[in-house]
């Protein structure tokens, strides 16, 4: 997202991270609470909902009741580019590093399951 998108809006000054779960019809309340701490524990500031409450995807395809959880990450772009330039910044990897910490932490949350044999490629 655009630094702008965030920076303008006195309530939430230097945003890093809008997590948007359609003001939870999108997405479990432990869903959003998973990622808040994932992202949090990287040293990010997070908003919920504002800007940014999810799009069309969050709005169409979330569904938690059905255990399907969607949640619309925007990451302010101040974090790893230089906006007017639309170049990487020199935070770049480290951001990067940050990121990968996050999607690792979700990760080591999700529930593995295994295809039943009915549903493997046919031989």
């Amino acid at each position: 997202m655009p630094n702008i998108a965030v920076s303008s809006h006195e309530s939430i000054p230097g945003v890093d991270i809008v997590l948007g779960d359609r003001f939870g019809r999108s997405a479990r309340y432990q869903t959003l609470e998973l990622l808040e701490n994932a992202f949090l524990s990287a040293g990010f500031t997070i908003k919920r909902n504002d800007p940014y409450a999810g799009g069309y995807i969050a709005q169409n395809y979330g569904t938690p009741d059905s255990g399907i959880d969607c949640v619309q990450i925007e990451i302010n772009r101040r974090l790893y580019m230089n906006e007017s330039r639309m170049e990487k910044n020199g935070d770049f990897d480290f951001v990067a590093s940050r990121l990968c910490k996050v999607w690792q932490k979700i990760a080591d949350h999700i529930p593995t399951t295994h295809a039943p044999e009915s549903l493997l490629a046919a031989e």
